[in-house]
């Protein structure tokens, strides 16, 4: 900083700094003149500190937040209390990268415990001792989070016959998870898919589906929840009966049985029974002459019989 002419003038130089209570800030100031140079050093400590009045340099915490399930993976927005030696408090939140480093803390043994989790993540109960030395070093703890879990059971109900088996499957945020549940008598037709993350790893929660392999002849409904439980419904679908086709020129049945003889019509007193008509044979131009004929003999015979009387 370049202070220009002083002219014999007084100046003092004032700076914000952070401070742990209970720490050595140490401060080192260089002038330098046309005439002379000069370098100061001084130290400042807190009176209610305790401890040497020289002190010692400070350590650091560093906390590093993960899953249980993957160790390289690191969560943010994980909230720590620590606790000085003598029973004060702050607190400590992880950042992006899922770590957060202390500033400068006298050196003493402390205590880290989680006071609320990432999302999705199930708050740890443990309480970790650190102890920090000084020189400016860092105490490190990791500490694991599980991950929230879940469970999504199914029922099964028949309407009608009774199957063997069915197979339902599982689905998280519409994908297929490779899950599956066998269904039948053996297990009263109820199952549960376990141990499944309620969250996925950006925070929001998984949406859990179930689908049934098709049972033929059945009609399958789904209706339920992932929270509730899902009920899988087949009812058994009916076939509607088809009436036989009838032949377009249907004969009527032969009520007569075999070798029955034709019954003779039935004569009523004073009515003439209707002659039955005699089928032609020949044709007409043989027909005439033959009646000619038969006529001449008719007429012959009779005139035999005349001239036999006169006689």
């Amino acid at each position: 900083m370049d202070l220009g002419d002083l002219n014999g003038d007084s100046y003092q130089l004032n700076y914000r700094t952070t401070y742990t209570r209970g720490t050595v800030l140490r401060n080192e100031v260089n002038l330098a003149s046309s005439e002379k140079s000069e370098t100061r050093n001084s130290t400042v400590r807190t009176a209610d500190s305790g401890g040497r009045g020289q002190g010692d340099l400070g350590g650091k915490i560093r906390i590093i937040k993960t899953s249980s399930e993957d160790d390289s993976l690191r969560l943010p927005g994980a909230v720590f209390e620590v606790q000085r030696p003598d029973g004060t408090t702050f607190e400590l939140t992880t950042g992006e990268d899922g770590t957060i480093v202390s500033g400068i803390i006298a050196p003493g043994t402390y205590k880290v415990r989680e006071k609320s989790a990432p999302v999705g993540y199930e708050k740890s109960d443990k309480v970790y001792e650190v102890q920090v030395q000084g020189e400016g070093l860092e105490a490190s703890v990791t500490v694991a989070n599980d991950p929230v879990r879940t469970a999504v059971s199914v029922t099964k109900v028949w309407k009608g016959r009774i199957a063997e088996s069915v197979t339902v499957h599982l689905y998280a945020d519409g994908q297929d998870t490779g899950k599956t549940l066998t269904l039948s008598g053996v297990n009263a037709w109820k199952g549960s898919f376990g141990g499944l993350r309620k969250f996925a790893a950006d925070g929001h929660e998984i949406a859990y589906t179930v689908t049934e392999d098709p049972v033929e002849g059945y009609d399958s409904e789904i209706a339920g929840d992932a929270t509730e439980g899902f009920t899988v419904t087949n009812t058994l679908r009916e076939v509607p009966k088809e009436d036989p086709e009838k032949p377009e020129n249907q004969k009527k049945p032969d009520t007569k049985e075999p070798g029955s003889k034709k019954t003779p019509p039935v004569r009523t007193r004073g009515v003439p029974l209707k002659a039955a008509a005699i089928p032609r044979t020949g044709d007409e131009g043989t027909l005439m002459p033959a009646v000619l004929v038969g006529l001449a003999t008719l007429v012959v015979g009779a005139s035999a019989v005349v001239m036999v009387r006169q006689k």
